[in-house]
């Protein structure tokens, strides 16, 4: 059974109208931020709520162990099962998209990936927890999205959504904890293939052929999309 946890902040609590307990906190650790750990047996996400605008708001998950992102847009609160099963559908169609698009799983066989996701026996737990490491990165985040302007309009158009992820997951990430840069995009796709799609995926130099993929995948975005234009970055900024 794989046991997947949600940890969540107060701000984005109070915007969904729900309550949560506070994660239980291990000997050394303080209430209501424990740190997160994702391993064989669980993954761990970190959930914020970022106001983009008036009308548009962004709930940021980051996985723990890769600080990949997925941003979900919403005009107004929704129920938390609403919200959990967003999570999920988003996590799989990025794994399955992006192991199609780096050429480690075939379209033919994208359907055993998926089925290898949806076979998961998830048990989902949800706390009011926040991870003040996984959380500085989403800081970081909200840091970027700041930097662009969304287009007008009556609704945030998905196109700047999936955007915008891309550009957070090509970021690369300084860890404290780890003493180490984190590649968001490879380390969240090696664990997907290796935690779903095991059984159609070859564990033989995965690491290499991940690496070439997203490569490849890089200098296709940069000759094929053309980016949104984006201010001058200040020197030092408050993040949020």
């Amino acid at each position: 059974m794989q046991r997947v946890i949600f940890s969540m902040s107060r701000s984005l609590l109070k915007w969904l109208g729900c309550a949560l307990p506070a994660m239980p906190v291990p000997e050394g650790e303080l209430k209501g931020r424990v740190k997160l750990t994702s391993d064989r047996q669980q993954v761990c996400w970190q959930c914020e709520l970022y106001q983009l605008s008036e009308r548009d708001f962004l709930v940021i998950a980051m996985e723990a162990n890769s600080r990949f992102s997925l941003l979900l847009p919403f005009t107004n609160p929704v129920p938390l099962d609403t919200l959990l099963g967003e999570l999920l559908s988003n996590w799989e169609s990025h794994l399955v998209a992006m192991a199609i698009n780096v050429g480690i799983v075939e379209e033919a066989r994208a359907t055993d990936l998926c089925i290898g996701f949806r076979q998961q026996d998830f048990y989902l737990e949800c706390f009011q927890n926040v991870d003040l490491s996984v959380n500085g990165h989403i800081n970081e985040n909200c840091y970027l999205i700041d930097s662009y302007d969304p287009p007008d309009g009556h609704a945030l158009p998905q196109d700047f959504v999936l955007f915008m992820e891309e550009v957070l997951n090509e970021t690369p990430r300084r860890s404290k904890r780890e003493k180490a840069v984190i590649w968001s995009e490879a380390r969240f796709l090696k664990d997907g293939l290796l935690r779903f799609g095991s059984d159609i995926v070859e564990a033989d130099r995965l690491d290499q052929r991940i690496e070439q993929g997203l490569r490849a995948l890089d200098a296709l975005r940069r000759a094929n999309v053309q980016e949104l234009p984006a201010p001058d970055m200040p020197e030092s900024s408050t993040l949020h």
